[in-house]
């Protein structure tokens, strides 16, 4: 096991501080405080993972551990959702353990330690301010001007980054990516960033951060009447597929076919797939043009979906009645009632319509 010195060049890069202008800013009292609770947590982990430790706490790996991160983050999400600052204060804590841990591990194994997430997260900030901590040579006077020369200053890094054949950013405090920022930019290629988009972020996220990187260049919608137009578009395109894929499986009633014989291979459901693919990909990219995150506007509509369907076993509960005894019309009076109670919603824009369809060929409504 490492010592609790750092690793690699860690106490070297300490050293050097986090750069100018930043004495003054947060009272010595109020640091202090910080640094011995940030020390205190340091120690408390490597006792759990040191000799005598904590058997559970000793056996884990980033693996392992990749899921409590996210189970935390999430954690952290919700409690920003409720409002509620005291379990805010502790998901956060959460969080910075999981982030202790994993600097704990990756220094056990002489990587580096949790000074080095510290030192360069803040010499990247640093780096990505030039305006406010640079020679006053570059100047952001809005918040839009502020993400052009984020862009600009990462997509720098990123060329270095790839000539040096490292793909990702070096955890090794480096000033680097701020000089020569008029270079031209055709060393850097986008394409790449894509591909290295994680696999393991929801959905949403990678399709939005996809489409901002596109963007980039110009490969964007000028407003979003285009990406309205183009998720009409493919809803229709999956309307068309599912009329195909109806017709197929009347033939195949009608004729006894297997479904593993279908005439069409199973080609439908791949081109169904698809295009539902393509509907949800336009889906996020209006939230992202309308600056909704899509993320957090799915997981709010989950939320009240289970908070309403809760609400209606209440109210068929005090009715003598459980929702599998009822017709589909009673249930979307219920679902009406659920949502009249919603004390949260707006005045206007309430979709009135029910979750269910009505019958088979009124078709599912799209808008709740």
């Amino acid at each position: 096991m490492a010592d609790d010195q750092g690793a690699g060049t860690g106490d070297e890069r300490r050293r050097r501080g986090c750069g100018k202008g930043l004495a003054g800013f947060v009272s010595d009292d109020r640091k202090a405080r910080v640094k011995e609770a940030v020390g205190r947590l340091y120690d408390i982990i490597a006792i759990l993972r040191g000799d005598g430790g904590c058997p559970w706490d000793r056996a884990q790996t980033h693996q392992s551990l990749d899921r409590y991160l996210l189970e935390e983050a999430w954690e952290v999400i919700d409690a920003i959702r409720t409002g509620e600052m005291n379990k805010l204060c502790e998901e956060l804590g959460d969080l910075l353990l999981q982030i202790g841990l994993h600097a704990r591990i990756a220094q056990e194994h002489g990587y580096f330690d949790l000074g080095d997430v510290a030192l360069a997260i803040s010499e990247k900030m640093i780096r990505r301010h030039p305006h406010v901590f640079g020679n006053g040579e570059f100047v952001a006077r809005t918040p839009e001007e502020v993400v052009s020369n984020w862009e600009l200053i990462k997509m720098r890094e990123a060329a270095k980054a790839a000539k040096r054949g490292d793909l990702s950013e070096e955890c090794d405090g480096t000033g680097e990516g701020t000089e020569d920022l008029g270079e031209t930019r055709e060393e850097y290629r986008l394409g790449e960033e894509m591909g290295r988009i994680p696999a393991h972020w929801p959905a949403t996220l990678q399709a939005e951060r996809i489409q901002k990187l596109a963007g980039r260049v110009g490969f964007d919608w000028p407003d979003s009447s285009g990406v309205l137009d183009k998720v009409r578009e493919e809803l229709e395109e999956v309307r068309v597929l599912l009329k195909l894929k109806r017709r197929s499986e009347k033939r195949i009633s009608e004729n006894g076919t297997r479904h593993e014989e279908r005439p069409d291979g199973g080609e439908i459901e791949g081109r169904l797939e698809e295009e539902i693919g393509d509907l949800l990909f336009s889906v996020v990219n209006l939230a992202r043009f309308e600056g909704i995150n899509p993320e957090k506007a799915l997981r709010n509509a989950v939320r009240r979906f289970g908070e309403r369907f809760g609400l209606m076993e209440k109210m068929a509960a005090k009715q003598g009645l459980r929702l599998s005894e009822m017709g589909s019309e009673d249930m979307d009076k219920l679902w009406e009632a659920a949502k009249s109670h919603e004390k949260d919603r707006p005045l206007s824009g309430r979709k009135t319509g029910g979750y269910r369809p009505k019958s088979a060929n009124e078709g599912t409504e799209i808008e709740r």
